[in-house]
């Protein structure tokens, strides 16, 4: 019997899959095709492979014949320097620049490019240096016509040999030869920065060795066309062996350059010196030391007569003020006492010469009354006080010559005490000037030597075998690739399949609520795509209309037990998003249409989205929370009649209002259940839409007040999980009536449903022809796949 479980089980889970057998196989052919497309447009990839001897440079030939160990070095680790300076970037760098790899010509075809290398017709050359190239990139096509080129598919047409400025880098079209019709046509032109190329030709590149005790390299290329990768080849061996006589000659050329760069210095240093010298003699004043010195013993002499002399005229000069200020107001002063200054001899003389007339008058017989003695008298006390001041202006200038000579005898005597320091100094100088010459003569004799040196080399590599491609690609392996997208076509919808089975936890179908909750499915809405209207209209013949048909249908066999004239009808769900408000609506439109009068009240007091749906402005917008909060608004000043709406519906509707801090709070109030009270006197529905019943408390606050309660669960969305709350819920009231609604249904095909809308409602009543008007070539292939 287990093993009858087993395997029942094993068909069940295999049958699963085979519903699916459709996809599987049309994943196989795709991926097949996907190959074959691959293989069809993908580039080949070709090698080409060259050998090289690395030549002892140590002269060190003798090698014992065993591998265990070298005397003179050890061979494979130079060998392993030897590959990785082959692949160096300083060495890749250079074949870069010497083939122009940067720029790319390629063939283009509708979907495959060909590379070109010499055989391209024309040749691109960059207006900017080629610096400035290492990290830019550019990519545009170019069409080659008989007097020029077209840019990038665009009318214009540039001429060839001229500097195209209209991209970001110029460039021009140099025509190789002349241009043959054959040759005439679209071409791709890429400029690849630096940094890429380096990868791309490291990652291509593959040097190995020749056996364990062979100095033999063999290096492989591998890239898109045969004629490049032997040109980079090449060109690689080439510069690697240039490379290698290069450092061998490094060590004379840096000696060469070292002396160069010394006899700069040298040649620096020495007229450095010659100006330290010429400065050293500017600052200290000094042309020869033996002359110098007697220049200055002179000054020093004449200064110390001129103190002597001005001491002399300073004691004069105070004889003479101290005579004057001694003697009586007519008394004669002297003169001619050896001041040598004029302007004080001339005024003693005035002084006499007036003091002499004034006594000449007086001793006439003129007494001092007398307005001539009186003059003379007044000119003596002016004169003789024009002389004092003299004398005192005299002897200040006298005092500052003095104080001059002294400063320049103290000067003279410093700097002949410093004439033995300048002499030492100054043969210092000297002295560093004679070692700088001698050393420019030695380096002189150096970088002959040097040179000399520099002139022998040796070759580095042997080249024994020449760069050549294999005659078939490398790559693509199609038999490996035809056998891996098979593979890989069946298991992708395969894994995909399980990672859903295992993963969905969401309800599907009817059968999923049926089975789990035991409750009365009384409506599926089937999926309405979103380019769709969602609302029904009157007299609508689509499939969604005739599900809320059967709604309403299946909602009068539910309330048919309360037999009551006025129903209240809540619509509600667990969480947001599965559809409440657009059962709430739609139901109130077929409701409607059957002449009963329909209200429809938003009570998701929370989230508001019925406004939305009807195309209202919900700021400002009145609605239950007004009514409940504020006593004096009545049911007119909330209530939005159909025909004033802009989409006219026969039915009326209150919106939420806006929204309090305190729904649950709000809801409880007594006016809600008597705005119900009033409802039911004019209405024969009132359909509420509420909010969610997990995520709040509102709705089973008022569930109470319903004659049914609609409960909206959404296919593909609604967790199975939530199935212990839709029970619990439903037994805070059992007596009122409970139907469940799943919405959504058919969006989600993948569990092979033979359940259609298409066919149940088309057939005998008149929708096949307007259902099939629906049928695009989207959705008849869609179709056709879930057909089991």
């Amino acid at each position: 019997m287990e093993g009858n479980e087993i395997q029942f089980k094993f068909k069940e889970e295999a049958f699963k899959y085979l519903i699916f057998w459709k996809w599987i196989v049309l994943s196989s052919v795709v991926s097949v095709l996907i190959a074959y497309l691959y293989l069809r447009y993908v580039s080949d990839i070709y090698a080409t492979q060259a050998k090289i001897q690395i030549l002892d440079q140590t002269n060190n030939t003798f090698k014992l014949p065993t591998n265990s160990f070298n005397i003179f070095g050890d061979n494979d680790k130079d060998l392993e320097n030897e590959i990785e300076l082959i692949k160096s970037t300083r060495i890749l760098n250079r074949v870069i620049d010497s083939l122009e790899l940067h720029t790319e010509v390629y063939t283009k075809g509708k979907i495959k490019s060909i590379e070109l290398w010499d055989t391209a017709p024309f040749k691109i050359i960059w207006g900017i240096p080629t610096q400035e190239l290492y990290n830019k990139s550019a990519l545009f096509t170019i069409t080659l016509k008989e007097n020029g080129y077209l840019l990038d598919d665009k009318p214009t047409l540039y001429p060839y040999n001229k500097t195209n400025l209209t991209q970001e880098i110029p460039f021009v079209v140099l025509p190789k030869n002349e241009r043959k019709k054959q040759k005439l046509g679209e071409y791709q032109i890429r400029l690849k920065p630096k940094n890429t190329l380096l990868q791309e030709l490291s990652n291509n590149l593959t040097i190995t060795k020749q056996g364990t005790q062979s100095n033999i390299l063999k290096l492989v290329l591998k890239g898109g066309n045969t004629g490049k990768i032997n040109a980079v080849l090449g060109a690689l061996i080439t510069i690697f062996d240039n490379d290698g006589v290069k450092d061998r000659q490094l060590v004379f050329e840096k000696t060469i350059e070292f002396v160069d760069d010394r006899f700069q210095y040298l040649f620096t240093e020495l007229d450095s010196i010659e100006k330290q010298k010429a400065a050293y003699k500017k600052s200290q004043k000094i042309s020869f030391i033996e002359a110098d010195a007697g220049v200055i013993m002179q000054k020093s002499y004449d200064s110390e007569n001129n103190i002597e002399r001005i001491d002399t005229q300073l004691v004069l000069a105070d004889i003479m003020l101290n005579t004057i200020n001694t003697s009586k107001e007519l008394d004669l002063v002297p003169v001619n006492i050896g001041i040598t200054n004029d302007e004080i001899n001339g005024l003693s003389n005035k002084l006499n010469e007036v003091i002499l007339n004034r006594n000449k008058y007086i001793s006439d017989g003129g007494g001092k009354t007398n307005p001539i003695v009186a003059s003379l008298t007044q000119q003596v006390n002016a004169v003789k006080g024009n002389l004092r001041s003299t004398i005192i202006s005299y002897k200040n200038t006298l005092a500052y010559q003095k104080k001059e000579l002294s400063k320049i005898q103290g000067l003279s005597a410093k700097n002949y005490n410093r004439i033995p320091d300048n002499e030492k100094s100054l043969r210092s100088i000297e002295r560093q000037q004679n070692i700088k010459e001698t050393l420019y003569i030695l380096l002189l004799q150096k970088r002959e030597e040097a040179a000399v040196n520099l002139a022998i080399t040796n070759p580095t590599i042997k080249l024994i075998e020449y760069p050549n491609f294999t005659g078939s690609p490398i790559y693509p392996d199609r038999a490996l690739i035809y056998g891996i997208a098979f593979v890989i076509g069946l298991l992708i919808p395969l894994l995909i399949i399980y990672i859903y089975f295992v993963s969905n936890d969401k309800i599907q179908t009817k059968s999923d609520l049926e089975q789990h909750l035991k409750l009365p499915v009384i409506a599926e809405i089937p999926f309405v795509d979103t380019n769709e209207n969602k609302l029904i209209r009157l007299l609508d013949r689509s499939i969604l209309s005739e599900s809320f048909r059967i709604l309403r249908t299946n909602l009068s066999f539910l309330l048919s037990s309360q037999k009551k004239r006025n129903q209240v009808v809540f619509v509600t769900s667990s969480i947001k998003g599965e559809g409440k408000t657009f059962v709430s609506m739609n139901l109130a439109i077929t409701l409607s249409s059957t002449n009963k009068k329909v209200v429809l009240l938003g009570a998701d007091l929370r989230n508001p989205q019925l406004h939305s749906m009807l195309n209202y402005e919900r700021k400002g917008l009145k609605g239950i929370s007004n009514f409940i909060f504020d006593e004096k608004l009545t049911l007119e000043d909330i209530l939005v009649h159909g025909k004033e709406m802009l989409s006219k519906h026969e039915f009326d509707v209150i919106f939420s209002g806006t929204i309090p801090p305190n729904p649950a709070e709000l809801l409880a109030n007594d006016r809600f259940s008597a705005l119900l009270n009033i409802l039911k006197e004019t209405y024969d529905y009132i359909v509420i839409d509420t909010a969610p019943t997990l995520l709040v408390t509102d709705t089973t606050v008022i569930s109470g007040l319903a004659d049914a309660i609609l409960f909206v669960t959404r296919a593909n969305f609604t967790e199975k999980k939530l199935f212990k709350h839709i029970l619990d819920f439903q037994k805070i009231n059992p007596k009122i009536s409970f139907g469940l609604i799943i919405n959504n249904v058919g969006q989600n095909r993948i569990y092979g449903s033979n359940y259609s809308y298409g066919y149940n409602y088309g057939y005998g009543y008149g929708y096949e022809k307007n259902y099939s008007r629906k049928l695009t070539l989207k959705y008849r292939v869609a179709r056709w796949f879930r057909r089991k």
